[in-house]
């Protein structure tokens, strides 16, 4: 018999360890994923130099979250190089929604406001 996982108290179902393999799968078609979000991701960002992952950094944005035994393990902070030399970072926010929730309007505005 198949049992349906228990939800949180905020109704949305508990992190799976998949994250960890979601976000590797992220990190490695990180390329692609700029290219669909900016079509002329070409000419603007060097892609030989490659992508710099800032898990720390990351982490440091959202102490609270560690405090509360959270996390924000699929969102991603990377350095980007660009062809005119200079360098960027860009946060990247992925909420994947299975179901609805109750708290998912907030979650999606809560790093737009950081």
């Amino acid at each position: 018999m198949h049992k349906k996982p228990i939800a949180n108290r905020d109704n949305t179902m508990p992190r799976k360890k998949d994250d960890a393999l979601l976000k590797a799968a992220f990190e490695e078609l990180f390329p692609y994923l700029l290219r669909f979000c900016f079509p002329n991701a070409d000419k603007v960002f060097d892609f030989r130099k490659g992508f710099v992952f800032l898990d720390k950094e990351l982490t440091e944005l959202f102490p609270e979250l560690k405090k509360q035994g959270g996390s924000r393990f699929v969102d991603m902070l990377v350095k980007t190089f660009l062809k005119n030399g200079k360098e960027e970072w860009i946060l990247v926010h992925i909420e994947i929604q299975g179901g609805s929730a109750k708290n998912f309007p907030k979650r999606m505005f809560q790093p737009a406001c950081r």
